[in-house]
């Protein structure tokens, strides 16, 4: 994952970043938000140095939305965002993930307001020129599209299930925040795909969609052409094809995350323990009992550790970004 995580424990120094002006009032204040992974994360409002999970994010990470990790939204306060960490997907989610390397901690954070993602507030609904539509659920990354739009509208792609859908959606539909959300329900299927799916102006082969959204699906028979719903816990995918078969009772939808393991040292620390950065400023406290692999130094009365935010390596760079966290705990409290 490519997220940014800011904290004052590194010798380097960066120039203080500009102030940011306070926003102007909104309604765009639901309970959570996604983070963009260009993002700077940070332990406090006005701390300027950076930690990233990979250092340099790659064009094609910006396109996955797995890249994007959900938080939840504390308040906002002249252009900073305060975020929680969360212990896992809530069971209402549908589209964004939480940070896997975070869930073991309660942690509060701040980031930019521009460094959230724009996603779809509600559940909408688009419609298509080729007599297609798209549901979307709310919690959605909206990628940015350079296409015109309606008067009143934005042009957006959606890649939430891997292939891209453009949408134009008036200013209430998207935005910064959201509230809980109810992820669609997958239905048994009544067919399969043999033929090429038409929907949102685009023509998709079977073998594209096999490894990506499913070829199961919900089929109505009319004719030459049966209409086809692709149903995923974030879309819906309302087209046709000229050729679909009976179930086959394959499942579909969207994939999942997965992290890799280490080896050394292990260092364990129980829930509830409290978290600090260098110097003692409180971070937030452990949420599971969790094993630290990298012991950095002790610092006073404290033993400091390095977690990586992902899993690239997570030396420092010149720029002052680096691709972990260093977090301290009472040193009595290592086991």
């Amino acid at each position: 994952m490519a997220l940014t995580l800011v904290a004052a424990c590194t010798k380097e120094t960066v120039p203080p970043r500009p102030p940011t002006p306070a926003p102007a009032a909104s309604a765009d204040d639901g309970r959570y938000v996604v983070v963009d992974p260009r993002a700077l994360l940070r332990f406090s409002p006005d701390d300027p140095i950076g930690m990233r999970a990979q250092r340099v994010v790659p064009p094609n990470m910006l396109e996955d939305d797995h890249a994007f990790w959900l938080f939840e939204r504390v308040r906002e306060e002249n252009g900073v965002v305060e975020l929680s960490t969360l212990g896992g997907d809530p069971p209402d989610h549908a589209c964004s993930h939480v940070a896997p390397s975070l869930t073991d901690f309660e942690l509060r954070l701040f980031v930019d307001r521009a460094g959230l993602a724009e996603i779809t507030r509600r559940h909408v609904e688009v419609s298509y020129a080729d007599g297609s539509r798209v549901e979307l659920a709310a919690g959605v990354v909206l990628h940015p599209s350079k296409a015109p739009a309606p008067a009143g509208q934005t042009a957006f792609l959606v890649r939430v299930d891997r292939f891209t859908v453009p949408v134009h959606l008036p200013p209430g539909d998207h935005g910064a925040t959201f509230e809980v959300p109810t992820p669609f329900a997958i239905p048994e299927p009544t067919g399969h795909l043999e033929a090429p799916f038409v929907v949102a102006g685009r023509t998709y082969p079977v073998a594209e969609l096999e490894d990506e959204a499913g070829v199961e699906g919900v089929a109505t028979h009319k004719g030459a052409t049966t209409s086809f719903a692709l149903h995923t816990a974030c879309a819906v995918y309302h087209g046709r094809s000229t050729k679909v078969g009976p179930p086959r009772n394959e499942s579909y939808g969207a994939g999942g995350l997965g992290l890799t393991g280490t080896s050394g040292p292990l260092y364990r620390v129980s829930a509830g323990t409290p978290l600090s950065t260098r110097g003692g400023r409180p971070v937030g406290k452990v949420r599971t009992d969790h094993v630290f692999w990298d012991r950095v130094e002790d610092d006073g009365p404290r033993a400091c550790f390095v977690h990586p935010l992902g899993t690239e390596s997570y030396a420092l760079s010149k720029s002052g970004v680096h691709s972990h966290a260093e977090l301290c705990v009472p040193a009595s409290a290592v086991h």
